[in-house]
C-alpha cells in the first residue's frame, strides 16, 4: 500500500530550456500499462484505472493480428543494446534489394514543418518496411501511425511517390513508382524488434493489439498489402553481414 501511495503521489515533470519551472506530466501512477489476468478474468491498469476486458473482445483482437500474414523478408537479427537507427543502416546493407529511408522525411506541402517519414527501409519489390523495438506502447503506436499515415500518402500523393524515387533512383531507376501502380503492388511491413521469447501476438500489449488490429483494417480497405515480421535480438553487439 505505501508503494502505491508514494507512485499516486510522485509526479513526472518536464524540463524546458526557456522555462524556469518544470512543466507537470502527469503522476507516476498514471503513466503505467499493466496487464493481469485473475481468476480466469482479464484486467488492465492504463491512466490510472482499472478495465476488465472482455474475454470475447480480447479474442478477437487477438485473431485479428494472429491472422495477419507473416512477412516472408529476411531480417538480420538486432544486437541486445543496439541503437534502432544503427540496426536499420545493418538491416538495409544486408541485402541488396534494400534502400535505407530511414529519417529522410518527405516535406509535406501546404502544411508547415510537417514531415513523413515513408519508412525505414523499401526493397525493390516495393515492400515498405516500418521498424520500432517492442520495448513501449507509445513507441508500437507510434510505429503502427507512421506505417498507416505513409500508406495514405503513398495513396494519394503524387509528390510523395516522386520523392521516394528519387531517393531510390540509384539503385532501383528513376521510375520505380509510377502513377499507374496500384496500392496492390505495395506492402506495408511491420517489422518489431523483440527480445521476449514467443510469437507477437503473445507478447504485444493489449492497447497495441487493438491499435494494429485498427491499422491492418485501414489497409486492407485500402487495397494495400501488409505483413508483420519479429525481428529477434542477440547479445552478440557487433553484427556481422559478412
Amino acid at each position: 500500500k505505501n508503494i502505491i501511495r508514494k507512485l499516486k503521489k510522485d509526479c513526472v515533470y518536464a524540463s524546458v530550456d526557456n522555462q524556469e519551472e518544470p512543466i507537470l506530466i502527469s503522476r507516476v501512477y498514471d503513466g503505467i500499462l499493466y496487464e493481469l489476468v485473475h481468476e480466469g478474468k482479464r484486467y488492465m491498469l492504463c491512466y490510472g484505472n482499472w478495465y476488465q476486458i472482455n474475454n470475447d473482445f480480447y479474442s478477437n483482437i487477438r485473431d485479428k493480428v494472429n491472422n495477419a500474414p507473416l512477412s516472408e523478408l529476411e531480417l538480420p537479427d538486432c544486437g541486445e543494446n543496439m541503437h534502432e537507427g544503427t540496426y536499420n543502416e545493418i538491416a538495409a546493407l544486408s541485402s541488396v534489394n534494400f534502400v535505407l529511408l530511414d529519417k529522410k522525411d518527405y516535406l509535406v506541402p501546404r502544411y508547415g514543418t510537417s514531415r513523413i517519414e515513408p519508412c525505414d527501409i523499401i526493397t525493390q519489390n516495393k515492400e515498405l518496411i516500418h521498424i520500432k523495438k517492442n520495448d513501449s506502447s507509445s513507441k508500437l503506436s507510434h510505429l503502427f501511425a507512421q506505417g498507416l499515415v505513409s500508406a495514405k500518402f503513398l495513396n494519394g500523393d503524387l509528390g510523395f511517390r516522386n520523392y521516394i524515387n528519387g531517393l531510390v533512383n540509384e539503385s532501383f531507376g528513376e521510375n520505380f513508382i509510377t502513377e499507374e501502380d496500384s496500392n496492390e503492388d505495395f506492402e506495408i511491413v511491420f517489422a518489431i524488434i523483440d527480445k521476449k521469447e514467443g510469437t507477437l501476438v503473445d507478447n504485444l500489449p493489449f492497447f497495441s493489439m487493438v491499435n494494429l488490429a485498427q491499422i491492418l483494417e485501414q489497409l486492407k480497405s485500402m487495397d494495400y498489402k501488409y505483413s508483420l515480421i519479429k525481428i529477434n535480438v542477440t547479445k552478440q553487439e557487433q553484427l556481422s553481414l559478412f
